[in-house]
């Protein structure tokens, strides 16, 4: 049971193509984030990007790599790194992984 409530907490809430690739929109703990998946370099190349929306602004990461899984992997890496100033919200990236994959995103 543990798990099937750690996966509610994150949830696909919405999918769609955008002009580059497509996006994937969760709610996380009561924070909507959208997470993009952008072929590039003819598909060889592939960016993640995360978009939390959160005030006083959105916050972005991305992150590349030679698939749609390493590409996520690099971008939950930078989301996590401590940086300077405000930090980032904290995410079950697990259960964010295992949504993607789901869908066949990853």
């Amino acid at each position: 049971m543990p798990n099937d409530q750690k996966n509610q907490k994150t949830r696909i809430t919405d999918q769609f193509h955008n002009k580059r690739g497509m996006v994937y929109e969760f709610k996380c703990d009561g924070v909507v984030v959208s997470i993009s998946m952008t072929g590039i370099k003819e598909e060889t190349e592939w960016e993640a990007e995360a978009t939390a929306k959160v005030l006083p602004g959105p916050m972005v990461a991305s992150g590349v790599g030679r698939s749609r899984a390493e590409a996520f992997s690099v971008l939950r890496e930078a989301w996590c790194s401590p940086r300077e100033g405000m930090p980032f919200p904290r995410f079950d990236w697990e259960a964010i992984r295992q949504a993607l994959a789901s869908v066949r995103a990853i």
